[in-house]
């Protein structure tokens, strides 16, 4: 999401509200792709960490983390 409109959502990212901001969206699976948009590096951010940069893909053990991402419409 565009840096300005995502700074006053940064607090939510702590408590777990994030879910219900207009900027994201929540969804369960096993594996988890994620892509960039376009052809600019897009770095991948998981709870703090940085494994690397899109494309990537992970297999998750459930119910052991949430991932969050941007809604593509408010990109």
């Amino acid at each position: 999401a565009p840096l300005l409109r995502s700074i006053p959502e940064t607090p939510k990212l702590y408590d777990g509200s994030i879910v219900d901001s207009v900027l994201s969206d929540c969804y369960q699976g096993r594996t988890v792709k994620v892509e960039p948009l376009d052809e600019r590096k897009s770095y991948v951010d998981i709870d703090g960490e940085a494994p690397g940069v899109a494309p990537a893909e992970f297999e998750l053990i459930p119910h052991a983390i949430r991932l969050l991402g941007a809604r593509r419409d408010v990109l």
